[in-house]
């Protein structure tokens, strides 16, 4: 006799959706769109005859049948994580050494560290950021995330995520200033540029329609990370890679001023050291990696996957 169980995908998207008490943060750790996560919790409320969620406007709840319902799921989903990662995980221990951009490294991979760490226990992670000094680039590693405007060449180095650009400044900054409804309303606050190797403000303005690269106000900071921490502290409007922006946005320390991206992305590279498919850490960590960006064919569409991720509209142009 055959179970009648629910579909996996359904009870995923509803344990992870009940563990955050979140569509949004589900949708988040499990790479997909909120609606997705939505579509999933309503099949499997469909298959059981029962609401598991209370919907409100910004926020949802469980039941009392969605807290009991979890506390059995979560049970099981723990059972079964444990039980494959003493098969998966057997061989996949020891030190890991993986070099970042500081930007990266704070913006995008910190917030992901203990997602892996839950997944592989027995990896020892170690990060470190990369210099702008010959001393760092001669340290050795096991994984190097790099990024640049181009593809990588070669077979020790793949690209695994791009991204454009969009400015966001903090909401602060707009209190008891004037409004931006405009590209030019810009130039009334500080622009926040990068060392030239990295800035892509001309390129923005020529987006959207200027003729000529204006002359704007506001100092220009070394990296990525700088310009972003400078908008979040409210010192003037950053042109971001809109893979750092989304939790930012989410969390409301940073608002998207214009949808308009700057026209080259950056691609966000992994280099690996020799012999690295003959070591399962690597392996592994690679696959990780891949997982936790998503398909690239969504990414490359910057716009709709911030929208996606941050489930907000408020992108005004």
């Amino acid at each position: 006799m055959s179970r009648r169980l629910p579909s996996f995908p359904s009870l995923r998207a509803f344990e992870a959706a009940a563990r955050h008490l979140s569509f949004t943060a589900a949708a988040e750790e499990l790479c997909v769109t909120q609606s997705a996560i939505s579509h999933q919790v309503r099949i499997l409320e469909d298959f059981l005859g029962a609401p598991l969620f209370i919907r409100h406007p910004q926020s949802v709840e469980l039941t009392l049948r969605g807290s009991e319902y979890q506390a059995t799921v979560s049970f099981l989903m723990d059972g079964l994580e444990s039980a494959t990662q003493e098969i998966r995980g057997k061989d996949v221990s020891g030190p890991l050494y993986v070099q970042a951009s500081a930007a990266f490294a704070s913006c995008w991979f910190i917030p992901r560290i203990l997602r892996f760490n839950r997944l592989y226990p027995d990896i020892e992670l170690n990060l470190s950021t990369i210099g702008t000094d010959e001393s760092t680039s001669q340290q050795p590693f096991d994984v190097r995330i790099n990024c640049s405007w181009e593809e990588p060449p070669g077979s020790e180095s793949e690209a695994f995520i791009s991204s454009g650009r969009m400015p966001v400044c903090s909401p602060e900054l707009l209190k008891n200033g004037p409004a931006i409804s405009e590209p030019e309303d810009l130039l009334k606050y500080p622009i926040l540029r990068e060392d030239e190797s990295w800035d892509r403000w001309d390129q923005w303005f020529s987006v959207v329609g200027f003729e000529e690269p204006p002359q704007t106000t506001g100092p220009r900071l070394e990296n990525p990370y700088l310009t972003l921490r400078a908008a979040e502290d409210g010192q003037g409007i950053a042109l971001s890679p809109v893979i750092y922006i989304a939790g930012k946005i989410a969390l409301g320390t940073l608002i998207p001023l214009f949808k308009a991206e700057s026209a080259t992305k950056l691609f966000y590279t992994i280099t690996f050291t020799k012999n690295w498919k003959h070591q399962p850490r690597i392996v592994a960590f690679r696959e990780w990696l891949h997982k936790e960006a998503g398909p690239r064919s969504e990414l490359d569409g910057s716009v709709d996957w911030l929208r996606a991720k941050t489930g907000t509209d408020n992108l005004t142009i």
